[in-house]
């Protein structure tokens, strides 16, 4: 038996439940500077293979020189913008959809939704048992709870979360008092 506001029941992580956390990721994730400075490189790859590839349409026999620079400003403009647009393409849909793709085989294929998990709530920190073995993630490891339509998130680092799904719980109206006492049990844990 476990205490309804300090433990959670055991649960089961599912795909749907992951995918939540996923979206509450990419959220908070999405314009970081690694994500603008890989535009920005990508970007001036693409602008200089493209650019370098068209080289020879550069050449324009018989056409003034005010023409031809303006026929190759405009080459260059529409380079710059095309390859800004592979760029975005790549940085903020391909390489996000591959992401999700090699996360989900990985909690698929892995050991974390074989078992069954609970939380639970104390002084020291949060306490995950999975499988008979436990370990305690400390107050001062906590970033954030998060709430989502599908789980309750607890950020322990930029780029992990423990997973609770709300499922788990009896009513919404439980998992919120769970998250109460998550931000009660924190604030004393911080202090001491």
């Amino acid at each position: 038996m476990h205490d309804t506001k300090t433990e959670t029941p055991e649960f089961k992580l599912t795909l749907r439940d992951f995918s939540a956390f996923y979206s509450e990721w990419r959220k908070r994730n999405m314009l970081f500077k690694t994500e603008v400075r890989r535009l920005a490189l990508y970007m001036f790859l693409l602008s200089a293979v493209l650019l370098w590839n068209s080289r020879e349409s550069l050449i324009f026999p018989g056409i003034s020189m005010a023409t031809k620079g303006m026929a190759i400003g405009f080459l260059v403009i529409a380079i710059v913008i095309l390859a800004l647009l592979l760029a975005a393409f790549l940085v903020f849909i391909l390489s996000p959809a591959l992401i999700y793709i090699w996360q989900a085989v990985r909690f698929l294929s892995g050991p974390v939704r074989k078992y069954p998990q609970s939380l639970k709530a104390s002084l020291e920190g949060i306490i995950k048992t999975v499988n008979g073995t436990s370990h305690t993630t400390a107050w001062a490891d906590v970033l954030d709870f998060v709430e989502t339509k599908r789980t309750l998130l607890i950020f322990t680092g930029k780029n992990s979360a423990l997973i609770i799904p709300k499922s788990a719980f009896a009513s919404n109206e439980v998992a919120s008092d769970f998250v109460d006492v998550l931000n009660t049990f924190r604030a004393i844990g911080l202090r001491s």
